[in-house]
């Protein structure tokens, strides 16, 4: 399972016992250079800007500094230092559930959580009987505008019976306040049900549908008017959202399952992964920033 940073406080709601915790070996993440020498006046060349000689393309730059076109911008930084607006970074990428977040809230609870191969570098990878719940902190009672995204992959559907609360896949849910599942939905055009990602703040939107055993950028965006969820940067339908998102949620913040109030009892949990998490308080991204999000 994955390590957890030990949680900065000592209490549950309800009454849990978590799971020894197992070492794991750290894994380094491996860097991406884009093709194409650097100039020599620091700055990191895309793939067209420089060209090597081996490559049958004319040389661009000129001497240091005056290249024939400009330098790539620096890559930022995935869970930026600094940036207020953020509450929730998980890359995964070190093999642990920790919050990337400078003095952020860190998971509670975190069992039958393992390092799998992810969208960009490792992943959670989530079963039945997988836990990784934050307790009830401030910091994740968040207002609107607000963004929720990340990358999944599930590997089963969920459920085709029952009610309607059945028939979903839990992805992040702060109970009675913000959430974001996957459930049976008919695409824009279409009679028939497909899974979609949906995403609740008092209003409900639903994305385009998001196929199985693939990932997928998912993302919810509270306008503070409107609210719409996006899958690999394609918005879906926009709903009006301007009732006040709610704070009096008692049942912290459960990621790849339903946040019911009973985490050592999943429901509805998602059978599969998830990357690259991210929860951004007072901050509604924009559709590039989505889209740029989507295609890393």
């Amino acid at each position: 399972m994955m390590l957890r940073t030990p949680p900065s406080s000592a209490g549950l709601a309800h009454a849990v016992k978590a799971a020894a915790l197992v070492g794991l070996t750290a894994l380094a993440a491996c860097g991406f250079t884009p093709s194409g020498a650097g100039d020599g006046d620091g700055g990191i060349d895309a793939a067209d800007v420089d060209a090597a000689p081996s490559d049958g393309r004319p040389p661009l730059d000129g001497p240091p500094g005056v290249d024939a076109r400009t330098d790539a911008p620096p890559a930022v930084a995935f869970c930026p230092s600094g940036e207020s607006a953020l509450v929730l970074c998980l890359p995964f990428d070190d093999g642990t559930t920790t919050n990337r977040v400078s003095n952020g809230p860190q998971p509670f609870l975190s069992t039958n959580v393992t390092p799998v191969a992810g969208r960009v570098g490792l992943a959670a990878g989530l079963g039945a009987t997988s836990a990784l719940w934050f307790e009830e902190a401030p910091a994740l009672d968040i207002a609107s505008p607000f963004t929720i995204e990340m990358f999944v992959y599930y590997t089963q559907d969920p459920p085709t019976t029952g009610a309607s609360g059945d028939r979903r896949v839990g992805l992040l849910d702060n109970d009675s306040q913000y959430s974001l599942f996957l459930g049976w939905h008919p695409p824009v055009g279409s009679t028939t049900d497909a899974v979609t990602p949906y995403c609740n703040a008092n209003s409900t939107a639903w994305g385009p549908p998001a196929s199985r055993d693939a990932w997928h950028h998912v993302a919810c965006v509270h306008s503070g008017t409107t609210l719409t969820v996006y899958v690999d940067g394609v918005p879906g339908v926009p709903v009006g959202a301007t009732t006040a998102v709610g704070t009096g949620g008692q049942n912290g913040t459960t990621l790849g399952q339903n946040g019911d109030g009973d985490v050592t009892t999943p429901s509805v949990p998602l059978i599969g992964r998830l990357d690259e998490v991210r929860l951004w308080n007072g901050v509604a991204r924009s559709a590039l920033e989505i889209a740029a999000a989507a295609a890393r």
